[in-house]
């Protein structure tokens, strides 16, 4: 089974999902869903405000699309946090999956908070998907393990028995079209893998064009996938390629 993400970032608005959420499901014939139904767990990340329109959206087809939060807060039950969005709240409006520690939040200060956002998504009973990866600085210098080793330092004391995905996004790679070497992204799932017993996803400027060839290798679990996943027809044949 490869786990396909969709993470739409600060993208979108209402007229925007009802038309992604219609095309997607209409391509979706239902030869196509028993097929990616064996393959693929399609997982959408919308902002926040369109969480509901999506599910609305997409109602026909909501046991083969699976919801995930883009953040989460640090802060734990509810309280006088005036913008933020607890875990509870995310599961309680039909959220499986929370985005934890992608680069673009981790730029925005959100390294000191993570580990506390994973303990917040594990208590409401979501699936986390902590998300790693190093500047090109550190690969050139070849310190990209050591840098990605100290990120997944977090997850040391998270019981192996619990549903975490990984996922692996060079920044340098993200949203730059630049994809790193299938070598390069093989010996750093394996690593990875040697180290947590967890999937391990790749993002990083994933498309329909090289989706097939990252998504057959044994050691890439899935994918993350950014502005590739706002056209629903390029987002199909990235779910396609993992069956």
């Amino acid at each position: 089974m490869k786990y396909i993400i969709a993470n739409w970032k600060m993208h979108s608005n209402y007229a925007f999902v009802q038309d992604w959420g219609q095309t997607f499901v209409n391509a979706l014939t239902s030869q196509k869903v028993e097929v990616i139904k064996n393959a693929a767990q399609i997982i959408i990340s919308p902002p926040f405000p369109y969480i509901h329109d999506l599910m609305s959206a997409t109602a026909d087809q909501s046991e083969s699309i699976i919801l995930c939060a883009q953040n989460v807060s640090h802060h734990t039950g509810a309280g006088a946090y005036t913008g933020e969005v607890s875990a509870e709240m995310l599961k309680d409006i039909g959220c499986q999956y929370v985005l934890v520690g992608h680069s673009e939040r981790r730029a925005m200060g959100d390294n000191d908070l993570l580990e506390q956002k994973l303990k917040n998504v594990l208590e409401a009973d979501l699936i986390p998907v902590f998300c790693v990866g190093e500047p090109l600085e550190e690969r050139e210098a070849g310190r990209a393990w050591d840098f990605i080793a100290n990120q997944l330092s977090l997850l040391k004391n998270i019981d192996p028995a619990q549903q975490l995905l990984i996922a692996y996004e060079p920044i340098w790679a993200i949203g730059t079209g630049q994809t790193a070497n299938l070598e390069d992204i093989e010996e750093m799932h394996t690593q990875i893998k040697a180290a947590y017993n967890w999937p391990v996803l790749y993002g990083g400027s994933v498309k329909s064009s090289n989706a097939g060839k990252l998504l057959a290798s044994s050691v890439i679990d899935g994918a993350l996938v950014g502005g590739a996943s706002l056209k629903p027809d390029e987002f199909l044949s990235i779910v396609e390629a993992a069956s």
